[in-house]
């Protein structure tokens, strides 16, 4: 209630902004400030813990091989 408070204060005070400060557009801006910091954790976490996935090992057969080039006559 509190966030959504500032919000809606913020988005009175400025003439271009005026005209969105309606009460749903608030709770969603107020709602995403709220869950902001609790996505970023979650993305460096996962980077951290997921990322770490054994790489495969360079001494592998590619895939694909080389293929020879064409003669010019």
């Amino acid at each position: 209630m509190k966030v959504q408070g500032t919000v809606g204060e913020s988005l009175k005070k400025h003439v271009i902004t005026r005209t969105l400060a309606t009460k749903e557009f608030v709770w969603f801006i107020a709602s995403a400030l709220l869950a902001l910091p609790i996505f970023i954790l979650f993305k460096a976490l996962s980077a951290i813990f997921i990322g770490t996935a054994k790489k495969p090992s360079k001494t592998s057969k590619p895939s694909h091989t080389r293929r020879k080039a064409k003669r010019a006559h």
